[in-house]
């Protein structure tokens, strides 16, 4: 019932029955894991990173509690301990498209932009409709230098997703950066 709500959008009912499922069962890892996820969608994070930590502890192979401490230690520029996360969520998942650029962007923000690039690519050869990856990538070409590179991935974003307005506003900047011909 508590992820059906999650997926209304409905937070505040999903957190009830995750922590009613905890205090029933506080051993439950998938309890834990959901009531994490729902502290982070709520913008509580250090509840969120407990909660996921919890759960990691009682399910190690929990690769998505992995992605998840991933993205909350993004979100708070801790990057190193996003990375960790995010290479324990693809040890025990390798195909998994979203940690993989997770781990990217978590590179690109510790300056590491060749790594970046091969994690945003590799999500790319996972996922080819992966929108938000060749923005990534687009994004870490350009700070590299490659305009033309650049330009091509916020197009190909654009071509799978033509409403994505990130991608469109970060196409409009390259172009602004070209030399004209």
């Amino acid at each position: 019932m508590g992820s059906a709500l999650v997926n209304r959008g409905r937070l505040a009912e999903a957190e009830v029955c995750f922590r009613r499922a905890v205090d029933l069962k506080p051993d439950y890892g998938d309890a834990r894991y959901n009531l994490g996820y729902v502290m982070l969608q709520s913008g509580r994070m250090e509840e969120g990173v407990r909660q996921l930590l919890e759960a990691i502890r009682l399910e190690p192979q929990n690769y998505m509690a992995h992605n998840n401490l991933g993205v909350a230690h993004l979100l708070q520029e801790d990057y190193a301990q996003a990375v960790h996360h995010l290479r324990e969520a693809l040890r025990l998942r390798p195909g998994f498209e979203t940690a993989r650029n997770n781990l990217g962007v978590a590179l690109k923000n510790q300056g590491k932009l060749e790594a970046a690039v091969s994690e945003f690519s590799e999500a790319i050869r996972i996922n080819p409709n992966y929108a938000e990856a060749y923005n990534n990538l687009g994004l870490t070409l350009r700070e590299q230098g490659q305009l033309r590179e650049a330009e091509e991935n916020f197009r190909r974003a654009l071509k799978i997703n033509p409403a994505y307005e990130t991608a469109r506003q970060n196409l409009e900047e390259t172009k602004a950066l070209m030399p004209k011909n």
